[in-house]
């Protein structure tokens, strides 16, 4: 695909680029992989070292700069709308896996001592699906750095990739095992892989 596409997340509330300066990362706590694994994109579509002491340490917030006022009352309102859940290539993939038989949680805290929440969990078998944001989550194919307030949004962005890498080994750490997609990804084959895996854990704990 070609280069700096602005993520659905952010297009479909009408914002250009420069707009996305002023947006607030409302899915930072939910954010980020045990037998972590993400899946290739598609046409090709997060692990780490961490420890639980790392992950309970660490500040809600990393960034140290002060978040950017909005520049008008009309991004303001625009990122007051955006969802940290039930987004729209969520819904599309839970549509499917419904559809398919599959019951499952939505918005799941998976440990009560960490600020960690899946889009769909099987708690029961430890598996926990994330449907990322290309721009929050750094996508490789549609991630866009904001050309205004450059050093506020590169370090906030930063933060929220290392953010996912410790919770993934802490995750993994705790028996999960995760899988992220970016939600670009066809939702037919995102929802096929999830069954994939899920019936792969089943098989496994029958032995």
């Amino acid at each position: 695909m070609v280069g700096h596409v602005i993520p659905s997340s952010v297009r479909d509330v009408g914002l250009n680029v420069s707009d996305v300066s002023d947006i607030l990362d409302h899915r930072s706590d939910r954010m980020t992989r045990g037998n972590v694994h993400r899946a290739p994109l598609i046409a090709s579509g997060n692990s780490g070292a961490g420890s639980r002491d790392n992950l309970m340490t660490y500040p809600r917030r990393e960034a140290t700069l002060m978040r950017p006022p909005a520049s008008s009352n009309a991004v303001s309102a625009r990122m007051s709308r955006q969802r940290s859940r039930d987004t729209a290539p969520e819904i599309a993939v839970r549509k499917i896996l419904h559809r398919s038989g599959l019951r499952f949680r939505t918005d799941v805290k998976l440990e009560s001592d960490l600020r960690t929440r899946a889009d769909i969990a099987w708690s029961g078998q430890k598996l926990a699906i994330f449907i990322d944001g290309c721009f929050w989550h750094g996508c490789p194919e549609h991630a866009t750095r904001p050309t205004a307030n450059q050093q506020w949004w590169a370090q906030k962005l930063d933060a929220n990739i290392a953010r996912d890498r410790r919770t993934d080994a802490e995750l993994e750490r705790r028996g999960w095992t995760v899988r992220r997609y970016w939600e670009h990804q066809p939702p037919e084959e995102v929802a096929a892989d999830i069954a994939r895996v899920k019936g792969q854990i089943r098989v496994s704990s029958e032995w």
